[in-house]
């Protein structure tokens, strides 16, 4: 027991005297801020600092701090600054504190001490397994399915899912959900046996987070036979300027146990872009189940989400993925004309769907016309595209999953050749059985000049060049596999 808690069982504040050159420094605010492990003592932060945070280099207040700041250090962790003209100091001041960037290397190493001190010895729990969707996103892409199967068979798994809307009632009650940027959501990481996730978890190893020995990190990804470049592969993220980045990214695939995989394609491409050596599975993914099911009930929820009618219309989805460098040029779309034109070559009644990038769900980007309805905030995606007749879509890896509907899809890329250089393509979107278009009358022509047999037979060929394997039974190859690593353990 150290000296505080000891202390604190003598009424702590009346048997210890805080010296004036100590209250005149500290600083609680910032304190708290700088070391939020603070909290979970029972006693004012400055007794924390006069008895154990002296000893340990922690700072009374900011001038303190920037007192030990390090500008060699600072200019080679994050050289992108020198493009400002501003010296390490300013920068640091100006843009890097609101940031959350490092000083000096103790600083760097600070909460990895703190994650290790506060929870190395606590006990993980064999059956506990945590999920975490897009950095806090809600109930979706392929942790949803898998924890539904996990549901489904009522099996005895502890399930936590970590999320910025604790309040979500999209959950289903056998999942625990808890504040993704808690201190908690850090203990629940300490204690679970096996971490599900589609993304890396940047502002958790921000934290301090480490992969004790004994849990299993299980990694999903979020894409499907995708065509743009991704991470190692892309020219413009690995750059010297990107080198914090590059550190987290790096280290965060070093702790993958498993990678799952749908395809030869990913096979061959996904290890080298996301700097994984371990083991690869090929289950499939989990969220792409649910082209292989009945979508009535699909098509209620979004009804009910929306408070519409469908009334039997066939329904158009544009959904255009986000631009590295915002850029927003490339948002010009005839939404009439498309609109129109699809109605009548397909001698259907539609209702067009737009769906943005989460990136973009600030700006307006989206025509007020009657027969458009904005499906952005829909918590899953994968649920509008299994109800989706048509699809359209530029560079996003969702037509690579909605392909299994063998529902007609088109590519309209505007910006194709600035996208090419800064993000770049796996294959030419020529190879996709989906028609290219760079303007809106090449996308009504290729509309009018749209036949169904054909493309289904590109489709087939696509799926099967690429080594596709989704036959509906990813989640239960996921569950199955889950099952017996965690029997396994005991």
């Amino acid at each position: 027991m150290d000296i505080l808690n000891r202390s604190c069982k003598n009424t702590i504040t009346s048997n210890i005297a805080i010296p004036d050159n100590i209250k005149r420094i500290f600083d609680k605010e910032f304190y708290i801020n700088e070391y939020p492990e603070v909290k979970e003592y029972q006693y004012p932060p400055i007794y924390h600092y006069y008895l154990i945070g002296i000893r340990q280099n922690k700072f009374p207040n900011e001038n303190e701090k920037l007192k030990s700041f390090n500008p060699d250090f600072y200019s080679n962790e994050y050289p992108g600054f020198k493009k400002t003209k501003l010296t390490p100091n300013e920068h640091y001041i100006q843009y890097g504190k609101s940031e959350g960037k490092f000083i000096n290397l103790i600083d760097k190493m600070r909460p990895q001490a703190s994650f290790i001190n506060r929870y190395s010895s606590c006990k993980i729990i064999k059956n506990k397994i945590l999920f975490e969707n897009f950095n806090g996103n809600g109930f979706g892409c392929n942790p949803k399915y898998i924890a539904l199967e996990i549901i489904k068979r009522k099996l005895p798994f502890e399930l936590v899912w970590l999320t910025k809307n604790v309040k979500d009632k999209f959950f289903p009650k056998e999942i625990r959900l808890v504040d993704y940027d808690s201190d908690e959501a850090l203990w629940e990481y300490a204690t679970s046996k096996i971490w599900i996730s589609n993304y890396r978890k940047y502002p958790h190893l921000r934290k301090g987070l480490l992969k004790r020995t004994g849990q299993i990190y299980i990694q999903t990804w979020h894409g499907s036979l995708g065509i743009k470049r991704l991470d190692a592969d892309v020219e413009k993220f690995n750059v010297n300027t990107n080198k914090p980045w590059l550190e987290k990214s790096k280290y965060e695939s070093s702790i993958w146990d498993f990678l799952i995989i749908n395809s030869e394609f990913e096979k061959k491409i996904l290890p080298d872009a996301l700097w994984f050596d371990n083991e690869m599975k090929f289950f499939g993914h989990a969220r792409n189940d649910i082209f292989f099911q009945d979508n009535t009930k699909f098509i209620k929820k979004v009804e009910e989400f929306y408070n519409i009618n469908l009334n039997l219309k066939k329904i158009i989805l544009y959904v255009p993925t986000f631009r590295d460098d915002y850029d927003l040029s490339w948002h010009n779309l005839d939404y009439q004309k498309v609109f129109y034109s699809l109605s009548i070559k397909f001698k259907s009644d539609f209702i067009f769907f737009v769906r943005f990038h989460p990136r973009y769900k600030n700006i307006r980007l989206i025509p007020n016309f009657n027969f458009i309805l904005d499906v952005t905030d829909y918590p899953d995606i994968q649920e509008l595209l299994s109800i989706t007749d048509i699809c359209i879509t530029d560079y996003s890896s969702t037509i690579y999953d909605y392909i299994l509907t063998r529902n007609p899809g088109f590519l309209y890329v505007p910006d194709i050749q600035k996208y090419q250089k800064i993000r770049g393509f796996y294959y030419p979107l020529s190879e996709t059985p989906f028609t290219v278009s760079s303007d809106n009358d090449e996308l009504i022509l290729n509309i009018n000049n749209f036949d169904l047999s054909n493309y289904k037979n590109k489709v087939e060929y696509f799926l099967k060049d690429k080594g596709c394997i989704e036959d509906g039974c990813a989640s239960k190859r996921i569950v199955d596999f889950l099952v017996t690593i965690t029997d396994n353990c005991h």
